[in-house]
């Protein structure tokens, strides 16, 4: 049984618990040795909380789904003394489903109906140790809110009453299972049994998170919203929203992802590709290449597998642009900062939405307002692309140790458009992480003699980073034997280019492949 002692991230042991429970019912691990790290989310989710400040499920969303998680727990184990280090994420999380807050304390179809589908969710409600009676009885008779957060696994219609502390006793029969994170010690063997009667047990939202499965997962997300949806936004002036991408090289279109508040929800989804990068909306200069209609029926965030991929054409500019037919005023998600709980920088120029006849960008025009405060939200819409990595690279991505031509680290960097930076993560140790203003991430993406079709060449890291004559040098360990472990100098064109392997050669040609990609 977990324990989160002494830190308050009881959030991330809930969150991560849907994460293994749903890997163990695809039959992707086993019961008992699923163990995917907390620690990783409760240290790394971007927002201003440290980890004794609590946090929900948003946070847990928007770590797992930019693919910054979910890695096991041996590469980032709880309450490491060490600083944690962002990693290659072992589990893409895809799919959030949203199970809706009690409107009462007999509202229970909802959850049940969820943990029956899903076998755990994560739900909050209050603690107070003077409530809890013997086996973890627990019945909270006041009406505070939820200050705690648990995994909820099943339910006891018949659970007595009498069970529960003398003096607070609930009205009737039933109770919850809930699986906590104080250790085994604690409660019923480290579960709780939560009345039907407490008024602040699921007051809020719960989720579960979904992994991806075999079939289902991509290579790369594009999306802006790093850290996840703020404002829920509708407006009956405005018909569709949508987002421009810059993709990389051997991409082809797979996925969209979107947020949904009201299920179910209806849509009709267009792709267009050789959009104007500093156009005036996502459809500018653009040609449609699919569209594609359906229905979602769940609320939460969901991955729309397209029903045929889009091609894209290298360092190429597509857009994804959403159509809510179900309803006159659609509703999206925004990406914003607020203040004391999280910082945000929105990407001007990139996100849209359709007022009117005329698409306004959601960062550089005052279109969202809030009525009651009269406050203006400047933040990118969320919304995600997935691609995968095409098996076979182009010829211009294979030269020889001595052609001319190709695209390194140094020109990726300093030239295209503004569109791609360092971040600092080399100070992390473990790999290199290029993060671009178009809202792609590349972890270890432009590598020497790596194949993208195999796995076990995906599994990369990254041991230092160091400047060389005003060259960037990388040092590659893809943990495929000595002779796989080079030391790659980047420059903007490979007839000038300097690499010198730590044991044996390089291969030849030497291949620059995109893999291990993630947002």
């Amino acid at each position: 049984m977990r324990n989160q002692n002494p830190w308050g991230t009881c959030w991330t042991f809930a969150a991560i618990a849907t994460v293994e429970t749903q890997l163990v019912k695809a039959g992707l691990a086993t019961a008992g040795d699923c163990d995917l790290s907390e620690w990783n989310i409760a240290t790394l989710h971007g927002y201003s909380n440290g980890v004794n400040d609590g946090g929900n499920d948003i946070m847990s969303g928007a770590h797992l789904l930019r693919w910054e998680g979910a890695v096991p727990e041996a590469a980032c184990p709880y309450a490491s003394s060490s600083p944690s280090k962002p990693l290659n994420p072992s589990i893409h999380v895809q799919n959030v489903v949203w199970v809706s807050a009690r409107e009462d304390v007999t509202d229970n179809d909802a959850i049940k109906e969820a943990i029956t589908n899903y076998g755990a969710v994560s739900a909050s409600f209050y603690y107070s140790g003077a409530y809890q009676g013997d086996r973890g009885a627990y019945y909270y008779t006041g009406d505070c809110d939820p200050n705690h957060a648990v995994t909820v696994v099943g339910w006891d219609d018949d659970y007595p009453a009498s069970n529960f502390k003398q003096g607070k006793r609930p009205p009737g029969n039933g109770a919850w299972l809930v699986k906590n994170s104080w250790g085994a010690n604690a409660g019923d063997n480290g579960y709780l049994h939560i009345s039907f009667y407490d008024k602040t047990f699921l007051r809020e939202d719960g989720a579960v998170f979904i992994p991806a499965t075999a079939g289902e997962d991509y290579t790369t997300a594009y999306g802006y919203d790093r850290l996840g949806p703020y404002l829920w936004y509708s407006d009956e002036a405005v018909q569709k929203y949508g987002a421009v991408f810059k993709s990389g090289w051997n991409e082809e279109l797979a996925a969209v992802g979107v947020y949904v508040e009201t299920a179910p929800f209806d849509y009709s989804i267009c792709i267009c590709t050789n959009v104007s990068l500093d156009g005036v909306g996502p459809e500018d200069g653009g040609c449609p290449a699919l569209r594609q209609s359906g229905r979602i029926t769940r609320r939460g965030f969901t991955t729309i597998h397209l029903e045929r991929e889009v091609p894209l054409a290298d360092r190429g500019v597509f857009s994804v642009v959403v159509e809510n037919t179900s309803d006159p005023e659609p509703v999206f998600m925004l990406c914003c900062a607020e203040y004391g709980y999280s910082t945000f920088s929105p990407v001007p120029g990139r996100t849209f939405v359709k007022s009117g006849d005329a698409w306004k960008d959601t960062v550089a025009s005052d279109v969202i307002i809030d009525d009651d405060s009269g406050k203006v939200f400047h933040g990118n819409v969320c919304l995600k692309a997935y691609t995968r990595t095409t098996r076979t690279a182009r010829a211009g991505d294979t030269p020889g140790p001595t052609d001319p031509g190709g695209d390194m680290m140094l020109d990726l960097c300093n030239k295209y458009d503004r569109e791609l930076f360092f971040a600092t993560s080399w100070t992390f140790g473990s790999f290199a992480n290029i993060i671009g203003a178009n809202g792609r991430s590349l972890y270890a993406s432009w590598l020497i003699g790596l194949d993208p079709s195999d796995r076990g060449d995906t599994d990369l890291r990254i041991t230092s980073f160091s400047m060389t004559n005003g060259v960037p040098c990388i040092r590659y360990e893809p943990d495929l034997g000595t002779n796989r472990t080079y030391t790659v100098y980047g420059t903007e064109n490979l007839s000038n280019a300097n690499w010198s392997a730590i044991t044996g050669a390089p291969p030849t040609p030497a291949k620059f492949f995109k893999v291990g990609v993630s947002q």
